[in-house]
């Protein structure tokens, strides 16, 4: 169980640093990334079900809901540049991310955001998989959220 968990982990971390370095989450020829092993790992479509992308003018409205938790996946340098106010902070390239998601209470609204939307997509869909059921994503990250 570990061994999977750190596995899916580290898939996601690898998926952030091609996004990191190529500044984009879109591959040479324009098209969106091919399957991460993260994607493929993915026991049941249905756990998947859950993760809805969002624009930001959807997220900035589920923000005002009740037991809502918006959560930036980003790295502690990115968060320095800009944060959406109010985000709980969980680094998803961190060894102990998948830690601190066991910690956290699957009946509340998680708004997952990173800088570009494919680490928050990563993270989405690791929750999913762990049982969380409402889970958004902020399509094309911050770089997409109002100055």
């Amino acid at each position: 169980m570990k061994l999977v968990l750190l596995a899916t982990v580290t898939a996601a971390a690898l998926q952030m640093a091609s996004c990191q370095s190529t500044g984009t989450d879109k591959s040479a020829n324009g098209q969106a990334p091919a399957a991460t092993a993260t994607e493929v790992a993915s026991p049941a479509p249905a756990a998947r079900a859950g993760v809805q992308h969002v624009d930001p003018a959807t997220f900035a409205e589920l923000m005002k809901q009740p037991n809502t938790v918006v959560l930036d996946v980003r790295t502690p340098a990115e968060i320095a540049a800009r944060k959406i106010e109010g985000s709980v902070e969980m680094d998803i390239s961190r060894p102990d991310f998948a830690e601190r998601v066991a910690g956290l209470d699957k009946t509340k609204t998680y708004l997952v955001y990173c800088r570009s939307g494919s680490r928050s997509r990563n993270a989405c869909q690791y929750m999913a998989n762990q049982g969380f059921e409402k889970l958004y994503n902020l399509d094309q990250g911050i770089n997409s959220w109002p100055q």
